[in-house]
């Protein structure tokens, strides 16, 4: 596991919160199937349980799960095509809140997600990014032979906004656009129950190897940053978000 994590000095907030952060798949990636891979979850710090999350499907398709409670649904967000070896941008609106919540998003500008309702439990929420593996159990008993694979993500700082930031065009406003939710095939996503538990503006790779040598604990613009240090890389291709993506690798 390898994430960073809004500090919960933001997480207590009410009304409408904007999210906005880019992130990077290789086309090389392997997916710790049948473990699950997530690359954000919005995590109730009160039940130390996911409430939304961007999960990677068996068929490399990735989903937005809501996980309230008993209840779970899913949106289909990227087919494996479109989500491999290019920069995706991710956009959240979110009002968490018990009964009358909130939750938009948009990925590359086309709002994917529209949803009111139970948004959250205890809603105080904050949000994770980098690669989480949920029941690695399942991976060891399947391939008892193998190791887990090791995994790179590239992300950009997060950005984070209580009031509008005008990152959504006035041209294409919220209340216009039509809700698109799908429910995942039973042979994409796992049928367990789903429980668990700004920088210099260049964007991180989060990666999941299995030799790590130091650990780091930093703070900076709201975000705390847990990790084992490996190496620190310098790409010099940019990607969509018009940034050098170098960052440091991380290991869980």
């Amino acid at each position: 596991r390898a994430e960073l994590a809004q500090t919960p000095n933001n997480s207590s907030q009410t009304g409408p919160q904007w999210y906005r952060w880019q992130f990077y798949i290789p086309e090389e990636f392997e997916s710790s199937y049948p473990a699950k891979n997530r690359f954000g979850q919005f995590i109730d710090s009160r039940t130390q349980k996911a409430a939304w999350v961007l999960e990677l499907g068996r068929t490399g398709v990735l989903w937005l799960g809501r996980l309230i409670a008993s209840d779970s649904e899913y949106y289909s967000l990227l087919t494996k095509q479109q989500l491999l070896g290019e920069w995706q941008e991710a956009i959240v609106q979110a009002t968490w809140a018990k009964t009358e919540g909130v939750f938009n998003m948009w990925i590359n500008g086309e709002q994917i997600v529209r949803y009111q309702g139970q948004t959250c439990d205890k809603c105080d929420i904050f949000f994770s990014y980098g690669i989480a593996r949920i029941g690695v159990e399942k991976f060891a008993k399947r391939y008892p032979e193998k190791s887990l694979p090791d995994q790179i993500v590239f992300y950009s700082p997060v950005e984070y906004s209580l009031g509008d930031p005008g990152w959504i065009p006035r041209s294409d406003p919220v209340d216009d656009v039509v809700e698109q939710q799908v429910s995942p095939e039973s042979t994409d996503l796992n049928d367990e129950t789903h429980t668990d538990t700004e920088s210099d503006n260049l964007p991180t790779a989060a990666s999941t190897s299995t030799n790590a040598t130091e650990i780091a604990e930093t703070e900076d613009n709201g975000w705390c940053h847990h990790a084992r240090i490996i190496i620190f890389r310098r790409r010099t291709r940019g990607g969509n978000c018009g940034c050098d993506p170098r960052g440091i690798i991380i290991s869980p």
